[in-house]
């Protein structure tokens, strides 16, 4: 069946411009990736969850997009085809009026049915904030990129049902026409599953790793971002270093070996042609449902232990860490406050405060901070409030910023950015870029960050580096270079 029929989507056509037209089929299986590895090209898009909760229900295939926005180099540029058209104004705004598109919400498909999928960049934060600006970035990726989906499937683990998705425009010619040509489509991609066979990747090389930073200089830096706080400039700080190494293999490799090693509730996938994207990240960074939204700070990290007993030992260690409970306190009080800015008064709530989250090779400290948008803000206001997120950056997080400016070597540009989804149906989602990777130019990036207080220990700071970059060191089999 084909839904909805062509006499709703006439009455849809009054109120909407896009409507997702679809069909639902079983689908036991619980993997999608022999689907994108048949399906993939430049622009195309691959959104997991190894999490079966109302965080991970639901995993994406984003067939290859015609239409893109990028912003790089203090410009914004619409291209679809082969037309570029050079664009004014801050990038975010630009995004915001290319997504006035709205489409039906239906209760019975998943949250996502077409609209944009993309990132943001760490950076982001200087359309909006005065931050040092110190360095090039030496990767020159977008500030920000998103393509537009208009087909889909989308795979709902719950139900172990498979929603084939085609978005029809009501304002381009004639309605029924569209509507026919989205039904062909969908039988089209429906035939294809049929003849679909398994992914087979080939085996990664070894490979050296080398930092932007060697142990000393890190913990030279971490000694440095103290006296910053013993001087009361922060109250705390993320410092990272990023390693790299050559890579010339298909990157869906090396995504497929990180996936192996463990499951995170947000595991992602894109190839933007020039460059890929791939990681599997713990943290939510902004939810939005109608005016609800949510952020969840993860601060605090041990390291997981090889049976149950030694996971619970980590995971009370780990709670009544004072350090370790200090600092979540103030990245939970910041998480607050962005939410704060564009929230109604009385609205903002912590929920499951301190909570134990175990993944791969860490296990984290989780808070969740909910609030409600203000009549005068929207998502995207929220989105450019929580942008960096603190666990990211710091506390006071402009001052921690410029720091951080001050200390690393390279500008962050993809790490501890954003990735994820806004919905033609106003829908929005978007995790942490952390535990990622960036393809680029015959090259692998990796990054991983710990959080500085005043009683860290500069050499147990650089430790919880590796141990957050492990997975992703073991995926790409990277031996690091001190």
């Amino acid at each position: 069946m084909i839904y909805p029929d062509l006499q709703t989507v006439r009455i849809y056509a009054d109120t909407y411009t896009r409507i997702p037209v679809y069909t639902a089929l079983d689908y036991e299986a619980d993997d999608m990736l022999d689907l994108y590895a048949a399906l993939r090209g430049p622009y195309s898009f691959f959104l997991e969850s190894g999490v079966l909760n109302s965080y991970g229900r639901y995993s994406i295939i984003a067939l290859p997009c015609r239409k893109r926005l990028v912003s790089r180099g203090g410009t914004t540029a619409l291209i679809q085809y082969d037309e570029t058209i050079q664009l004014d104004g801050n990038p975010l705004d630009i995004l915001k009026k290319e997504m006035q598109e709205c489409a039906p919400i239906y209760p019975e498909l998943p949250v996502f049915t077409g609209g944009a999928i993309g990132h943001f960049n760490y950076d982001m934060i200087r359309l909006f904030e005065a931050i040092q600006d110190n360095r090039l970035p030496s990767l020159k990726l977008p500030l920000m990129q998103f393509a537009f989906v208009e087909e889909l499937l989308v795979l709902d683990h719950e139900q172990h049902r498979l929603y084939v998705i085609v978005n029809m425009q009501t304002q381009n010619g004639c309605l029924d026409n569209a509507y026919d040509k989205a039904v062909q489509r969908i039988y089209e991609l429906r035939a294809f599953l049929s003849h679909r066979k398994p992914y087979s990747g080939k085996p990664l090389a070894r490979r050296t790793v080398t930092s932007s930073m060697n142990k000393q200089q890190f913990m030279a830096n971490v000694e440095q971002a103290q006296k910053h706080i013993q001087e009361g400039d922060i109250f705390q700080v993320v410092l990272s270093q990023r390693m790299e190494a050559s890579y010339t293999e298909d990157p869906l490799d090396a995504y497929v070996q990180l996936r192996s090693l463990g499951k995170s509730p947000y595991m992602y996938y894109l190839d933007f042609d020039e460059y890929v994207i791939a990681g599997v990240s713990p943290e939510l960074l902004l939810k939005g449902r109608g005016r609800s939204i949510m952020t969840m700070p993860i601060a605090g990290t041990r390291p997981r232990g090889a049976d149950e007993q030694e996971d619970l030992k980590a995971a009370r260690s780990l709670l009544e860490d004072p350090k370790e409970n200090a600092e979540h306190s103030m990245l939970v009080d910041l998480g607050r406050n962005d939410i704060g800015r564009v929230s109604d008064i009385g609205s903002v709530q912590v929920r499951h405060m301190k909570q134990v989250q175990r993944y791969s090779h860490v296990m984290h400290m989780t808070s969740e901070v909910h609030g409600r948008l203000k009549e005068s803000c929207d998502i995207y206001d929220a989105l450019a409030s929580v942008l960096p997120a603190g666990t990211l950056s710091g506390a006071p997080k402009i001052s921690a910023m410029n720091i951080i400016e001050q200390l690393e070597p390279v500008k962050r540009e993809i790490y501890g950015g954003a990735i994820g989804f806004l919905g033609y149906n106003k829908q929005f989602d978007a995790c942490i870029t952390i535990r990622t990777f960036v393809f680029h130019n015959h090259k692998v990036y990796l990054q991983a960050g710990a959080g500085i207080v005043k009683d860290s220990v500069p050499e147990k700071e650089y430790e919880e580096t590796l141990h957050k970059a492990k997975a992703m060191l073991r995926a790409v089999h990277g031996e690091v270079t001190v």
